[in-house]
């Protein structure tokens, strides 16, 4: 797919531009990901930050159609590399358990 191909060729420019210095917080990282976003707008709705079930997911990719999936994305940010695991456990747990499947 053309789109497809732009997006991964772009992506490592794309990602070389800001410095370590400029992620300094989960809505850093938010605002890079909802940018490349741009790239899939003719095969997902991109929503951020909008209220659905009982929380506000970071940004939803939403399919136009059921050819592709659609994502639920929840940033989670933290100077210690330690946490990893324990973060991504608490994101999967706020996918799972507080946001509701949208028609």
């Amino acid at each position: 797919m053309k789109i497809k191909s732009c997006f991964f060729d772009s992506l490592q420019d794309i990602l070389l531009i800001p410095s370590y210095h400029d992620y300094t917080s989960e809505n850093s990282y938010h605002m890079l990901f909802l940018s490349l976003c741009i790239y899939m707008q003719a095969t997902h709705k991109t929503i951020s930050n909008r209220e659905s079930g009982n929380d506000r997911p970071d940004i939803i990719l939403k399919s136009h159609t059921a050819r592709y999936p659609s994502y639920v994305i929840e940033f989670k940010y933290d100077k210690e590399s330690e946490n990893t695991d324990k973060l991504a456990d608490i994101a999967l747990d706020q996918i799972e358990k507080k946001v509701m499947v949208w028609n």
